[in-house]
């Protein structure tokens, strides 16, 4: 019975490992946030960098699928907006730095989606298109950095850039409510 009890123990521990380390591969952990990931989602932060100008590439996360959303992830800092922060911002505040976000895209003809609450942090919501296809980008902005977020629907290879659909853009929109600062 001792045996049998100390094994059901063993195997319990091992099943607890095995599942926390699921748990922790669905979240994307960077030095400033995280987000949690849907099931069948999987994350890179292997070729994370500082960039030149000092802003960073902090990796990418989305669908293992033959083709999914994939989302790039970035923090850029802009001296000229060192005096906006949307974390503390009203309706008003969101709504011009929305339309800044708008004119900034104009070459891409934006499609305003709205605006995406991850707790009380405001992320601005665009749909936009380039020449090598539709694209979505989300960020929000705090004393000059932004965290900003670039999704496109790839193929497998990277290759392919395919239409966004209400199926991609809700996807984003759960992976971007579950934003959390790292304090």
């Amino acid at each position: 019975m001792k045996r049998m009890i100390s094994l059901i123990f063993a195997l319990v521990l091992a099943l607890s490992a095995v599942c926390g380390t699921a748990v922790a591969e669905k979240t994307f952990k960077t030095a400033y946030f995280t987000v949690t990931l849907p099931a069948g989602w999987d994350y890179s932060t292997d070729d994370a960098e500082k960039m030149e100008d000092g802003d960073e590439y902090l990796g990418y996360f989305g669908e293992d699928k033959e083709i999914g959303l994939i989302v790039g992830a970035y923090i850029i800092y802009y001296e000229d907006l060192t005096d906006i922060s949307l974390w503390n911002s009203d309706e008003a505040g969101l709504r011009e730095y929305a339309e800044s976000i708008m004119y900034d895209f104009a070459d891409d003809d934006p499609e305003y989606l709205g605006i995406v609450m991850a707790g009380k942090i405001p992320f601005v919501l665009i749909r936009a298109e380039n020449e090598d296809g539709e694209y979505l980008y989300a960020d929000t902005m705090t004393n000059g950095y932004a965290i900003e977020f670039n999704a496109y629907v790839l193929d497998s290879d990277g290759e392919t850039q395919y239409p966004i659909t209400e199926k991609y853009i809700e996807q984003f929109k759960s992976v971007l409510a579950t934003f959390q600062p790292v304090s």
